[in-house]
């Protein structure tokens, strides 16, 4: 088959959780001996190669403001694939769902995967709101499948819009690097930090997981790892929290930026435990790159984080700070009572989310939809 991946930065992946999945799947379709070609954003590429790991790249420009960067894009991708008589257009993230008519128009087949569900809450501009709302409507009005990565994210859905989706979580791979330089940047000791990865925005519980931190008056440093994308108001917050952190808890919290690959898998495997903290979304690729890294995880109690990491993991009740401080004073001062969730995490990923398996589903999915 002729298969097009789009709505995310590119390939290699160096930012996110869709990067990462777009080059997964897209690798291991083409070593499948299917023509898969990902479109990438210019400026976020380095390598102007047109082939990465046998997949094909298109490079496409990005639009100068005031033109929304994220949708233009998409559409010049868009108006690209018409040309080329692709047997399955795969869309990444909701927001892009409304441009799916375009390739339609060609009479190619359309599958979009929504990246959960935004609340009323969510920080950002009235537009931006507005922009999601119409996304989760026109995400099953115009493909011609849409894709959930969790049950959970399916029921709403099914509950709100009458639809029914095809479910296919993200994946991930097990894992077991040795301490190199990823905790080297840092100054990192093995089993001598926590960490938290994801973008910084309120539904993630960054702050949340600082507060816990600073309650919990354990001695080692807390690592996050991530960006506030176009939310300055809150990062600036973080910063403040970031700064009270220190004198509070007796130790500090270190803002890493961004960090992937085998040096974001480094610092998820030595961990003295990973804090999943958010409240939304579906099954969320940070969680399960710690779980196939082996990874102790700390999740936040919600049938999302319940659904992936079953009882390979400790959970704290939903949003409380308390219980979370408690959680990690346990991890740190008794490791030895949660060694076994280790292992357990990695048998869980290789037996329901190991990349194979997503790229099974997706073959599926665009045989089906190409018949």
């Amino acid at each position: 088959m002729k298969i097009a991946v789009m709505g995310t930065r590119g390939i290699p992946a160096r930012y996110g959780g869709f990067e990462n999945f777009a080059e997964e799947l897209s690798v291991r379709l083409t070593r499948r001996g299917h023509e898969v070609t990902v479109y990438c954003r210019s400026r976020h590429c380095r390598e102007r190669d047109h082939r990465y790991r046998g997949v094909r790249r298109v490079l496409m420009p990005e639009p100068a403001k005031p033109f929304p960067e994220t949708m233009t894009y998409t559409v010049l991708c868009l108006l690209h694939a018409i040309f080329c008589r692709y047997d399955a257009v795969l869309i990444c993230r909701g927001t892009n769902a409304g441009l799916a008519w375009l390739p339609r128009l060609a009479a190619q087949k359309v599958a979009v995967s929504v990246d959960g569900i935004h609340p009323e809450s969510d920080s950002g501009s009235p537009l931006r709101h507005l922009a999601r709302r119409l996304a989760d409507h026109f995400a099953f009005h115009f493909p011609n499948k849409l894709i959930t990565d969790s049950e959970v994210i399916a029921e709403y859905f099914r509950q709100h819009y009458g639809v029914q989706s095809a479910v296919i979580p993200y994946g991930s791979r097990r894992v077991s690097p040795r301490p190199g330089a990823g905790l080297g940047t840092w100054n990192l000791q093995p089993r001598q930090y926590l960490l938290y990865v994801g973008t910084l925005q309120p539904q993630n519980h960054a702050h949340t997981v600082i507060a816990a931190y600073r309650k919990s008056h354990v001695d080692i440093p807390l690592l996050l790892v991530g960006d506030a994308q176009q939310d300055a108001n809150y990062m600036t917050y973080i910063r403040e929290q970031v700064a009270m952190a220190g004198p509070v808890a007796g130790s500090n919290v270190i803002l890493a930026g961004i960090a992937y690959g085998s040096a974001l898998e480094e610092l998820m495997c030595h961990s003295a435990a990973f804090i999943q903290s958010t409240e939304t979304g579906g099954t969320h690729p940070a969680l399960l790159q710690a779980m196939g890294a082996g990874g102790l995880v700390i999740a936040n109690d919600t049938p999302d984080h319940l659904r992936a990491l079953g009882d390979a993991g400790l959970y704290y009740r939903f949003n409380n700070i308390t219980d979370l401080s408690e959680k990690i004073r346990d991890a740190v001062h008794h490791p030895d009572n949660f060694q076994s969730f280790r292992s357990k995490a990695q048998e869980r990923i290789e037996a329901s989310y190991s990349w194979d398996l997503v790229a099974d589903r997706y073959e599926t999915l665009f045989r089906a939809m190409a018949s």
